[in-house]
């Protein structure tokens, strides 16, 4: 899982670091992407200003954790351990990467990929938009799961128990506001698993449309989820239904394949992909 720089310094966060948290990300940012990247393409992938990924850069070179190509402009990681047997969120997001880029590319949105943690979304991964207005979401946030459309398309892949204890164990914590209602909260994930995926339009963040559908597993278990969000302008409900929903829930089969084939520990001989599922 993608290290996290807080936002800002609580309780339990009093001791973190945040240049070193920055040059993990770097770390593993680039160990996922598998080949030398820029400057500028390190800073966008991990969500920070050019010169707080050089910093971070030219320290990890000194070290020796990174180098350069031939020309001295890109930067990969060297002899960096790349994974024990069995991270499966690694693996998600190397398998996954690719196919978020053609995702990017033939919608023109940003595209990311994310997990559950207790009642969070966590991003792995994300492939942003080559257009002006995108989502400010960084690799390595977590957000409420009921509130986000990857967050919402993994709570649906649960059983209402489940989806209570991560609930309860989160209100105990204070991690939810008094807005947050476990009856509403049901409702919409049962609405949730019949339709296949989610939308949203300006919900969770102004200006912005998201649809996002599940990852599955060999057995058919959600794993995981991918999104496309963009700007909401000119954008309604009849395209997103007709476009955006066909292009992101392709993408999430083609990943669920592809994890069907690196892990098959279920039956995936009988498993309906998320198209064929609605189609029925």
């Amino acid at each position: 899982m993608m290290v996290q720089i807080p936002d800002e310094e609580g309780e339990d966060d009093r001791y973190m670091v945040p240049a070193l948290v920055r040059g993990l990300q770097i770390l593993q940012w680039l160990s996922i992407e598998g080949e030398p990247r820029t400057l500028v393409e390190i800073a966008n992938g991990i969500g920070q200003t050019r010169s707080a990924a050089y910093r971070a850069v030219y320290t990890l070179e000194k070290l020796g954790y990174l180098g350069s190509d031939s020309d001295g402009r890109k930067m990969i990681v060297k002899d960096l351990p790349r994974r024990s047997a069995g991270t499966l969120d690694f693996d998600l997001a190397e398998m996954a990467l690719p196919i978020l880029r053609d995702l990017r590319d033939e919608s023109g949105w940003s595209a990311h990929l994310g997990v559950l943690s207790d009642f969070d979304v966590v991003y792995l991964a994300r492939v942003p938009t080559h257009r002006p207005v995108a989502s400010t979401i960084v690799v390595g946030a977590r957000l409420p799961a009921f509130s986000t459309t990857m967050g919402r398309v993994l709570l649906a892949g649960l059983s209402q128990a489940e989806v209570t204890s991560r609930f309860q164990a989160a209100m105990a914590k204070g991690e939810l506001t008094p807005h947050a209602v476990l009856a509403d909260i049901l409702k919409q994930m049962e609405a949730d698993k019949l339709l296949g995926f989610v939308s949203q339009i300006s919900s969770f963040e102004a200006g912005i449309a998201s649809v996002a559908a599940p990852i599955v597993d060999a057995s058919g278990r959600t794993v995981a989820s991918i999104n496309m969000s963009g700007a909401a302008l000119h954008v309604g409900r009849e395209q997103i239904d007709r476009l955006y929903k066909g292009q992101v829930i392709a993408a999430a089969d083609r990943i669920s394949a592809a994890i069907a084939q690196t892990f098959p520990s279920g039956p995936s001989a009988n498993r309906l992909s998320q198209k064929e599922r609605l189609a029925k």
